[in-house]
């Protein structure tokens, strides 16, 4: 199941983008934001907000984007927090350099404050269908399936009754090794 982007960290100095952006992701996106005017001041409130996305300015006075992320990634409870660059420069080469620090996108500003929320949902959901693909998975059971319905219509061809296992088979031969074997049997045979 995907994550779900309820809280998201905004990091800009400027205070009309962080009025217009603050207000469209709360009443167009229905986000809980909290806004942050520079990398210092978000590095101290990141731990107690808990994100699930960092909106983070590029250009800011004091520590840059790039800055706050590194900083970010250094910190165990933050270093896979997902983060999407927000600036007015946007040439290719520059958002391939942003998304090489570790950024999942770019939003170039200016932007439209009806479609920022569902842009960064967008981002968000791209990021965590990438993770779902990628995520290691279980390995796979060595054990034999508890019903192996194959088994069963080979067992029923061969004149066994349907569901006898190798244990049945153990047990027929007097080759059983306890009680534990015999009640086993007997429940996976349904007689018991």
């Amino acid at each position: 199941m995907m994550a779900q982007l309820h809280k998201i960290l905004m990091v800009e100095d400027d205070p009309d983008i962080q009025a217009v952006a603050s207000l469209a992701l709360e009443a167009v996106g229905g986000f809980e934001v909290v806004v942050c005017s520079g990398g210092q001041e978000a590095l101290e409130r990141v731990d107690d907000f808990a994100p699930d996305l960092v909106v983070l300015d590029v250009m800011m006075p004091g520590m840059d984007g790039p800055t706050v992320l590194q900083h970010l990634r250094t910190r165990a409870a933050t270093a896979h927090l997902p983060v999407v660059f927000m600036t007015a420069k946007a040439q290719a080469h520059e958002i391939a350099a942003y998304k090489s620090l570790g950024a999942l996108d770019v939003v170039t500003k200016p932007f439209s404050p009806m479609t920022l929320s569902n842009t960064l949902l967008a981002i968000w959901n791209r990021d965590q269908n990438e993770r779902a693909q990628t995520a290691p998975r279980a390995a796979p059971s060595t054990c034999a399936p508890l019903f192996d319905e194959d088994a069963q219509k080979a067992d029923v061809q061969d004149g066994d009754s349907p569901g006898a296992s190798v244990v049945d088979a153990e047990i027929q031969d007097g080759d059983s090794h306890s009680g534990i074997q015999q009640e086993g049997a007997q429940v996976a045979k349904g007689t018991r």
